[in-house]
């Protein structure tokens, strides 16, 4: 059974947005008059808005029992849980998947706003990183 852990809100907000846009774009396509320039404008502003429907309102980390699969807006990775040490939520920046060689992986679905000055541990992605984190060592607990 697959797992989804990603700011909720966030996702909302990226399909509203890109119904929104795409709305838009398709207006401007059926009753405007559009020179080649203006055309290929409109279909990029349109392809922007599938996109966001399709990948950014997606962005987060899919847990299975296998592993993990990080969706961030231009990569997927997938880490099996032997290769996690610990998921980390930095005060500044987004959440991280670290791994046991040292490296991090940036987790876009999982983070709070960067207007909030400080974050706490009872914020939406400090939730979301302990749970994952509980996740990371039940699963290490039961393979030992």
């Amino acid at each position: 059974m697959i797992v989804a852990y990603r700011n909720r809100l966030m996702a909302a907000f990226f399909v509203a947005a890109g119904v929104y846009g795409a709305a838009m774009m398709l207006f401007i396509l059926a009753f405007a008059q559009l020179d080649a320039a203006d055309t290929v404008e409109v279909g990029f502003g349109l392809g922007c808005s599938v996109w966001s429907i399709a990948r950014l309102s997606r962005c987060g980390v899919y847990a299975d029992d296998d592993g993990i699969r990080i969706l961030n807006p231009l990569t997927s990775t997938r880490l099996r849980w032997e290769e996690i040490a610990r998921f980390t939520h930095e005060d500044r920046g987004a959440c991280r998947a670290e791994r046991v060689d040292g490296s991090a992986v940036k987790i876009f679905g999982v983070q709070e706003p960067t207007w909030k000055l400080r974050r706490s541990r009872s914020t939406q992605a400090a939730v979301l990183i302990d749970r994952l984190n509980l996740r990371l060592a039940q699963r290490v607990s039961s393979v030992a």
